[in-house]
Order: C-alpha cells, then sequence, then structure tokens
C-alpha cells in the first residue's frame, strides 16, 4: 500500500507540474493576442509544426526569414515570439 501512495503522490506531483506549465503557456498567450502578436507556424524539414505568436514590429522581419525550426528564431526576438 506504501508503494502505491508513493506512486500516485509521483505521479501527482507530475500532473501539478504539467498543470502549471499548461497555465503559465495560457497567459503568455493571452498577453501576445492583448498586443497583437499574430499566429505563425514553424514546418520544419521533418514536417513537424510548432506554433508562434509574433509581435507585430518583427512580422516584416518574420516574413523574409527562413525560419524552419524553433532554433532558427533569433536571441533578440525572445521577448517578442511566443511558442504555444
Amino acid at each position: 500500500m506504501t508503494d502505491l501512495l508513493k506512486k500516485l503522490k509521483k505521479e501527482s506531483v507530475v500532473l501539478k507540474n504539467k498543470a502549471e506549465e499548461a497555465l503559465e503557456t495560457v497567459s503568455r498567450v493571452e498577453n501576445a493576442l492583448e498586443n497583437k502578436h499574430e499566429l505563425r507556424v514553424i514546418v520544419s524539414d521533418m514536417l513537424e509544426s510548432t506554433n508562434v505568436l509574433v509581435h507585430p514590429d518583427i512580422l516584416d522581419d518574420w516574413d523574409w526569414k527562413d525560419i524552419n525550426d524553433i532554433n532558427d528564431i533569433p536571441d533578440e526576438w525572445d521577448d517578442k515570439v511566443v511558442i504555444i
């Protein structure tokens, strides 16, 4: 019984952490949408896609850059791109 309780406690901690991460993501998305970010989809060479919200200040540059991976996003854009 003790092993079962330990396992349940461990799983509950994992679920709690995932829930906190989800709430943080929701908050970042809400803030981005309030600041008029626009949705863009990054499609990698492996045909995997990632949705991101892009700040209006960098939309023109974003559309001209060849961004095929999260790692292609310049560091100076960290505060202007929200990965969903």
